[in-house]
């Protein structure tokens, strides 16, 4: 059998430390937002969600993918202060050295990182840029965005739908001047930059399909399509859906769609749908706009 004439495509899991998938050869890419023991006002945070402050004892502490193959990671890091490890996660004090931790992870542990104190001498230097990497691929970490055995996972696949990643289900993602970014710390919860799906997508040669925040303004959606338009390959095809399963009322997105429904539509029998529909025609006029101008012009 041709398997080509048969393609697949196939949703990637969503970003999460217990995620049976390892997209990125720095796992912290992957950890939970950081949990502070103390007051939210004794925990200082800089744009990219790194600790640039703690005051009267507070520590924050995030859990981290382990995937279970009971091996050693090297943990490295800009700045001053003190990490420490638990859960299953242990410091091999004789192969570590400031700046670059190597640690074993036990088989099935909820491996934790804690950052107890940073930036000790008040100059600024605090604990930023952590990467937690196995320790096989240390020597691509700088080089490399994506966990090549996740690469090898995707091979035979055509399309890659972004659903999860991108947050999709109950997104608050709105203004484009509050998006996640590459730099941030992680990208558990509000969801991966458009920059790193089209990285993915280049780099595999597959298809990507983008679906749409019900709350993203317009200058989100040209924002993003724009990004799209000049970053990714052009042999590639672009799939666009406005956000996903609005009828499932478990989403907040059908509630909101029932809402503006109601104000918008308020003498249709399906008002949630007639909103659905206005704003997904909006959304795709603005995709095809991006994608189609140069070749207009």
């Amino acid at each position: 059998m041709n398997n080509s004439a048969f393609p697949l495509g196939t949703n990637l899991n969503g970003i999460a430390n217990f995620s049976p998938q390892y997209p990125f050869v720095d796992y912290f890419k992957s950890s939970r937002d950081w949990s502070a023991n103390g007051k939210e006002n004794q925990v200082e945070f800089d744009q990219d969600g790194w600790v640039k402050s703690l005051k009267g004892g507070a520590s924050v502490t995030t859990l981290f993918p382990n995937n279970n193959l009971g091996e050693q990671f090297v943990v490295s890091y800009e700045g001053q202060g003190t990490i420490k490890y638990g859960s299953g996660a242990t410091k091999i004090e004789s192969a570590s050295k400031p700046g670059r931790d190597v640690i074993r992870v036990e088989p099935n542990a909820n491996a934790q990182l804690s950052i107890t104190a940073t930036d000790p001498k008040g100059t600024g230097d605090y604990i930023r840029d952590i990467q937690i990497v196995p320790k096989q691929y240390e020597n691509i970490a700088q080089s490399q965005t994506f966990n090549p055995d996740f690469l090898e996972s995707l091979e035979g696949y055509k399309v890659l739908r972004f659903m999860d990643w991108m947050g999709t289900n109950g997104s608050e993602a709105g203004k484009w001047n509050e998006r996640v970014e590459p730099d941030d710390a992680n990208y558990v919860g509000e969801g991966v930059p458009v920059e790193i799906m089209v990285e993915l997508a280049n780099e595999t040669g597959i298809d990507p399909w983008f679906t749409m925040p019900h709350l993203a303004t317009d200058e989100y959606v040209r924002n993003f399509a724009q990004s799209v338009k000049d970053n990714l390959d052009p042999k590639l095809e672009v799939y666009v859906e406005f956000s996903n399963e609005v009828w499932n009322n478990s989403f907040q997105q059908t509630q909101y769609a029932r809402q503006q429904g109601e104000k918008e539509f308020p003498k249709s029998k399906s008002p949630d749908r007639a909103w659905f529909g206005k704003r997904t025609s909006e959304v795709t006029q603005i995709w095809t706009m991006c994608l189609v101008q140069d070749k207009t012009g």
